[in-house]
């Protein structure tokens, strides 16, 4: 798997949780937030994936904020974003 093989820190999905279910599912992943726009965080092998809704026809300034509060508690040592 390109996660595996790349080792990133974070990984951001927005997609919205529903689409995303099935390889929620695959990987294990379970933790859940009750945010307006990221839907679902978890922690994996070093992983911190966070599931945001599809951003489009959001308010910009409110997803980003919300976004912003969620990765600025990811640890230092894993705020490093694998290029896709």
């Amino acid at each position: 798997m390109e996660i595996q093989q790349r080792k990133p820190g974070v990984v951001l999905v927005l997609t919205g949780k529903d689409w995303f279910r099935p390889f929620s599912i695959h990987l294990g992943l379970s933790d859940a937030v009750s945010c307006d726009w990221v839907e679902q965080t978890a922690q994996q092998k070093g992983v911190q994936w966070i599931i945001g809704k599809h951003p489009q026809g959001k308010p910009e300034d409110e997803y980003m904020r919300e976004l912003g509060q969620i990765l600025i508690r990811v640890p230092h040592e894993q705020s490093r974003v694998a290029n896709a």
